[in-house]
């Protein structure tokens, strides 16, 4: 029997929630949220085995660094310029451009499977780079681009998918799914009204059910159990957070205006070289890896993940060597995150916190740097802690962290520092034919 004919045979007050429209279009909502945290988790695999390919490489000579390095930033830079479109840097500016309405378009499913591919050799050349914010891109350019199909209007419109695909980069990414619905109100819900409640935990739900099944109920940094005196050792919460969200919001800046500090020459090869300004960044980062021992390569997971657990302690040198290889691959333009190089340098500004607050516990500074940090730089203070709370399962620190990425957010807001995704998001050239 028909679907319709079905539904004239029940009561008139059960058709309404029974349409075929309506359910198929759920149905099909979820099968796409399944999909995107699909795509997320295949990305996270691939960028892991990049990492652990470039450790493999450098361990039989570092010197490789030198040819590797420019001639693997060149080939990235022409394959996101020649081949996948509108998949340069991090992908967050243009969801956050495309959620906030800005003139910007979100790319379609080519794009995403660019930003697949292409972010995974960025590890693999060594590049300082992250994985988590070409997820946020990947899983809001799947989700709105099943807003071709009629049957996905009845479940949500274009720019509630967009924010769904978002949250679910985050929380498939990070397995952090209150992080993922954070990261929708704080940063693709800027100054508008979060109209996707139901869309987005649905596909949160769903991203973090599909990234359990296929790679566990796992913490990113681990299970800390480190603690910090409120009262007893307020000075060191002080420091962590003034001096975090300076940092963040210094690496703000820099970013947002890379143009403006680049020499004349440079940036005029930048404009008309693409390609041979990524190959000179490249040489850059190979010899700024190369003076710091290879610290300042990749994404910095493990030197973050040493300080958290209290494993050994980050040279005074790290944080500000690992900002400028970020700053160099960001100018770069090929397709690579700032997340997770972020929180390295976060934690990594806790060894001049130890060394001026001695006594305090290594692993608790570190998450209370990166949640300034993190807090400074993108001034979405909520999500900062949440993730990095969710990120080590500390409840003890729960105010701490509160406090921190508070303090950082007000540290960088002083300094005159913009939201680095907003900033950025404010400064993407319209499409041809905008106002």
């Amino acid at each position: 029997m028909r679907f319709e004919a079905l539904m004239a045979k029940l009561p008139r007050s059960w058709r309404i929630p029974l349409r075929a429209g309506r359910w198929q279009g759920r149905g099909l909502f979820g099968a796409l949220a399944l999909l995107a945290a699909c795509g997320v988790i295949l990305l996270a695999v691939l960028a892991d085995w990049a990492a652990l390919m470039h450790l493999r490489l450098m361990a039989m000579s570092p010197w490789l660094a030198l040819l590797w390095m420019p001639a693997g930033f060149a080939l990235s830079s022409w394959l996101s310029l020649r081949i996948f479109a509108g998949t340069q840097g991090s992908g967050v500016p243009q969801t956050v451009a495309a959620a906030l309405d800005h003139g910007v378009r979100m790319p379609g499913f080519r794009a995403a499977l660019g930003k697949l591919l292409l972010t995974p050799l960025a590890m693999l050349w060594g590049a300082a780079a992250g994985r988590e914010g070409p997820s946020i891109f990947l899983g809001a350019a799947i989700m709105q681009g099943g807003a071709r199909w009629s049957y996905l209007r009845h479940a949500a419109s274009p720019r509630q998918l967009l924010v769904a695909g978002g949250a679910i980069g985050v929380a498939a990414a990070f397995n952090t799914p209150l992080a993922g619905i954070m990261f929708a109100i704080e940063e693709l819900s800027r100054k508008r009204s979060f109209n996707a409640n139901a869309t987005t935990l649905m596909a949160v739900v769903l991203a973090g059910l599909a990234s359990t099944a296929l790679l566990g109920n796992y913490l990113y940094f681990g299970r800390n159990a480190a603690t910090l005196a409120v009262f007893s050792e307020l000075d060191a919460l002080l420091l962590c957070g003034v001096l975090g969200g300076l940092a963040g919001g210094l690496f703000s800046r820099a970013a947002i205006n890379v143009e403006r500090l680049l020499p004349a020459r440079l940036r005029s090869l930048r404009v008309g070289r693409p390609m041979y300004f990524a190959s000179a960044c490249g040489l850059c980062a190979a010899l700024l890896g190369l003076a710091s021992g290879g610290l300042t390569w990749g994404t910095g997971y493990e030197e973050a993940r040493q300080a958290v657990t209290s494993a050994a302690s980050m040279p005074l040198y790290y944080s500000p060597l690992k900002m400028l290889s970020l700053l160099i691959t960001f100018a770069s333009s090929i397709p690579a995150g700032i997340f997770a190089p972020s929180l390295a340098i976060g934690a990594g500004l806790s060894g001049f916190v130890e060394f001026l607050c001695p006594g305090s516990t290594l692993g608790a500074l570190a998450l209370l740097c990166m949640a300034a940090y993190l807090g400074g730089l993108t001034q979405a203070p909520i999500t900062s802690f949440v993730v990095v709370l969710e990120m080590s399962s500390n409840q003890q620190l729960m105010i701490p962290l509160i406090l921190a990425a508070t303090l950082g957010h007000v540290a960088a807001r002083a300094s005159g520092a913009e939201p680095v995704f907003y900033g950025l998001a404010r400064r993407l050239p319209l499409p041809s034919g905008s106002p």
